[in-house]
């Protein structure tokens, strides 16, 4: 997250800057209701800690890469001759298994996935030339934990947290624009009891972990 936001922050600074200089650019370009379907590569990681049934406790990080698809729909609001702001939604669909622990007797098997996920966000951006724009984006991201296994709780955790992105849009002819994005989300802490346990002792099993996601993505789309 730190290394994410020295590159929001260098954003920023580039957008400053373009601003005093002259460009063919204009925001009415941008301006408008707009649909797109992203694609995705995401990865999850969990850093944590696990506590044991005699209270010692373990730290280390899980979690692996995924690609998911995802649905946007946004509109561009004009606040100057170069800048507009974008208000909008994407919905990814589909779910990433970022956690699966395979007890050899099958008895203590662990299973997380990631589904549903769905963030709402406001997006500043700065047009370059009559055809093209950067933006830096913040966001407020939901999504749906299933645990499944020798685990408590079982079944959907909500998943709550804050997105920052930076990203390009380039318009085509016609209202067709493509979107290239990389960002990341920083989730609200999950808790997960009675790992692998089956009795008194399992479940005091614990595990305290913070998700984050790091992603890109591709959007193509149309501004109506």
């Amino acid at each position: 997250m730190k290394k994410l936001k020295a590159m929001l922050y260098g954003a920023y600074f580039l957008i400053a800057c373009m601003a005093t200089t002259p460009a063919s650019a204009g925001s009415s370009e941008f301006t408008g209701i707009y649909v797109a379907a992203q694609g995705s590569a995401v990865g999850v990681e969990f850093d944590g800690t696990y506590t044991d049934e005699n209270g010692l406790n373990t730290s280390g990080t899980g979690g692996r890469a995924a690609p998911i698809a995802g649905i946007e729909l946004g509109l561009n609001i004009p606040i100057g001759k170069t800048f507009f702001v974008s208000l909008g939604g994407v919905h990814n669909h589909g779910s990433a298994k970022v956690i699966e622990a395979d007890d050899f007797d099958n008895t203590s098997d662990v299973t997380v996935s990631l589904f549903d996920h769905r963030t709402y966000y406001i997006q500043p951006s700065i047009s370059l030339w009559e055809n093209s724009a950067v933006y830096v984006k913040y966001g407020w991201s939901e999504a749906d934990l299933s645990a499944e296994g020798q685990v408590t709780p079982s079944g959907d955790i909500s998943l709550s947290g804050h997105t920052v992105a930076i990203g390009t849009t380039s318009m085509f002819g016609s209202g067709i624009f493509i979107r290239t994005e990389v960002g990341a989300t920083d989730y609200d802490d999950i808790k997960l009891t009675n790992i692998g346990g089956t009795g008194s002792d399992g479940g005091t099993n614990t595990v305290v972990a913070s998700p984050k996601m790091a992603y890109g993505n591709v959007s193509i789309g149309f501004k109506f």
